[in-house]
């Protein structure tokens, strides 16, 4: 089973994809993590690196900008399919809805269906990607995301790179996921209830529910 853990930076991602290998492992599955970008490993990976942090510019057209993140995932899909025949679960932080929903977040308008239906042919029919059994999408209020960024960018941590600077744009990128989120294969949990954000831990109880009742269906 192939799990994408999804949603806009500072939603949680990759502490959540690290909660749910740990659950997984505890409830006796066999699990392997995936991260995309992978970064250190490949041209792909070397390219994107470069492109968050301004060296390439900022006016590409989003179908260019989707191939190197989908070349990324090319260079790895052996590990990846290896991974996936060893284990009963395999978790991606970030996968292919990332690329999908960060690409349309800079068109406008109509194109963004267009470029959506693009990216999603060049990774899974093209590349020959597995399709994920679920999508899991971290829902955080885009205000408390953007607190966690500033924290994050005042910290130890890394300065946002110009996707996380761009506040409209990070507001595209989750009313795409918001749309794509009303399909099949699906799961969407609130990282935050009325007080501000959930603490980690229940976040990950949700989420290891919506894994377990999907696995349970496809077991049925």
């Amino acid at each position: 089973m192939l799990v994408a853990i999804e949603g806009i930076d500072g939603a949680g991602k990759h502490t959540q994809s690290a909660l749910l290998v740990e659950r997984a492992r505890a409830h006796g599955l066999s699990v392997a993590l995936v991260s995309y970008p992978r970064y250190g490993r490949g041209v792909f990976a070397a390219a994107i690196e470069a492109l968050l942090a301004g060296e390439l510019g900022r006016a590409n057209d989003p179908r260019l900008v989707g191939l190197l993140f989908a070349g990324d995932r090319l260079e790895g899909r052996a590990a990846l399919l290896e991974a996936m025949a060893s284990c009963d679960l395999v978790v991606a932080d970030r996968y292919v809805a990332s690329n999908l929903a960060y690409q349309a977040a800079r068109a406008a308008g109509e194109r963004r269906a267009a470029i959506v239906e693009f990216l999603a042919r060049v990774e899974f029919d093209v590349f020959g990607l597995p399709r994920p059994d679920l999508n899991v999408l971290l829902d955080l209020p885009l205000d408390l995301a953007l607190a966690r960024l500033s924290a994050r960018a005042s910290g130890d941590r890394p300065a946002e790179d110009h996707y996380e600077s761009d506040h409209r744009f990070l507001a595209a990128c989750a009313a795409a996921y918001a749309a794509m989120a009303e399909g099949k294969d699906w799961a969407v949990v609130a990282a935050a209830g009325p007080e501000g954000p959930r603490c980690p831990e229940a976040v990950a109880g949700a989420v290891w529910e919506a894994v377990a009742a999907h696995r349970a269906l496809r077991e049925a």
